[in-house]
C-alpha cells in the first residue's frame, strides 16, 4: 500500500486533502499542530515542522509527500520572515523524503510566485517574479526542489494555487469576512473591486493536490478555474446568495495601489494533462460556504 505523510494537514486546505485522501488506496500519516478528530485510517503526528522536518519524514519513511504546511497568518503572511524558515524548512523535509526511500513529492505552491501579468499565468512561459516576501520563498523552495528532485530520484510536482475559499478559511479573508458580516446584517464597505482574480473552491483545489499525487506530472502545475471575475461580482453574488444585497457599500474603500489588477490560472496542464477540472461553479461553491458559515458562525 502507497503510505502518505501530508503536513500541514489540520489547516485550510489540509483538512479538504484528508477527505479526498480518504477516498484513495493510501495509508495516511497526517501532520499537524492541533490533531484533528478523524476516523482510525488516519495516523496523526503532532509536529512542528519548523524545529524536526528532517525526523518527521524520517520515522515515517512514506512512499508519498503531500506538503501543504506553511506560514498562513491572513495579517501578515505575505510580508512575515518566518517565510525564509518555512522555505528552508521544505527543502529539508524534501531531502529527508529522499533520503527515506520516498517517491513522489507534491507541494503547496502560490500564484504569489508569479510576475504580474495581463494575461492568464502559464506554467512554463509567466516569469517568476514575486512582489511579496511569501512569493519569493515559495518560488525558492520550488527552484531548490525542482533541483533536488532530478539528483535525489523522486518525481516532483508542484500545485501552484490560487485563490481559494470555503469551509475552515480564517475569518479575516475576503469571502469569509463578507459573509459573516452579512450573517451579522452588518455593513460591508468595499472598494470598487474592479480587480480580477480566480477563485478556488478549497474542496476543488485538493481534489486537484490529490490528482496530482496520483500522476506523474512533473513540475509546476496551475490549480484555478481559469475563468476571471472581479471581486465586485463575487461580493454581490455573495450579497446575492444572502438576500442581503442592500447591505453592500461599494466605492466606500480606496482601491489598494499595490494590489496587481489581474491574477488568474491558465489551465492547460491541469485540464490537459493532469485531467482534473473543478467540481463546483462559483456560485455552487459559495451557496455551500455561506451553508457552513451559518451553521459553523458563533457571533
Amino acid at each position: 500500500m502507497k503510505r502518505v505523510l501530508i503536513t500541514g494537514a489540520s489547516g485550510f486546505i489540509g483538512r479538504h486533502c484528508l477527505q479526498a485522501l480518504a477516498e484513495k488506496d493510501y495509508e495516511v500519516h497526517a501532520v499537524g499542530r492541533r490533531p484533528l478528530p478523524s476516523n482510525a485510517a488516519i495516523t496523526w503526528h503532532q509536529a512542528d515542522l519548523l524545529d524536526g522536518a528532517a525526523a518527521v519524514a524520517g520515522s515515517i519513511a512514506p512512499t508519498h509527500l503531500l506538503h501543504l504546511a506553511w506560514c498562513a497568518t491572513p495579517v501578515d503572511y505575505l510580508t512575515n520572515p518566518i517565510n525564509r524558515q518555512w522555505a528552508a524548512a521544505t527543502v529539508q523535509l524534501a531531502e529527508a523524503f529522499a533520503d527515506a526511500g520516498g517517491e513522489r513529492f507534491v507541494g503547496a505552491g502560490s500564484c504569489a510566485e508569479y510576475a504580474p501579468s495581463l494575461t492568464p499565468c502559464a506554467e512554463h512561459s509567466t516569469p517568476l517574479r514575486p512582489t511579496s516576501l511569501y512569493g519569493e520563498s515559495k518560488a525558492a523552495a520550488y527552484q531548490r526542489l525542482t533541483a533536488l528532485a532530478k539528483t535525489a530520484d523522486f518525481s516532483f510536482a508542484w500545485g501552484r494555487i490560487f485563490f481559494p475559499y470555503g469551509p475552515y478559511q480564517a475569518r479575516e479573508r475576503l469571502i469569509p469576512s463578507v459573509i459573516t458580516a452579512l450573517i451579522r446584517r452588518d455593513l460591508v464597505h468595499c472598494s470598487a473591486g474592479n480587480d480580477v482574480r480566480d477563485f478556488i473552491h478549497a474542496q476543488d483545489a485538493a481534489g486537484a493536490l490529490v490528482s496530482l499525487l496520483d500522476s506523474r506530472l512533473n513540475g509546476a502545475c496551475n490549480i484555478g478555474s481559469g475563468l476571471p471575475v472581479t471581486v465586485c461580482d463575487v461580493i454581490s453574488l455573495i450579497g446575492r446568495i444572502m438576500d442581503s444585497e442592500d447591505l453592500l457599500r461599494f466605492d466606500a474603500l480606496p482601491q489598494r495601489a499595490d494590489e496587481p489588477g489581474f491574477i488568474v490560472a491558465g489551465t492547460r496542464r491541469s485540464h490537459g494533462e493532469l485531467g482534473w477540472r473543478p467540481r463546483l461553479s462559483l456560485e455552487e461553491g459559495l451557496a455551500q460556504t455561506v451553508s457552513w458559515w451559518r451553521r459553523s458562525f458563533k457571533g
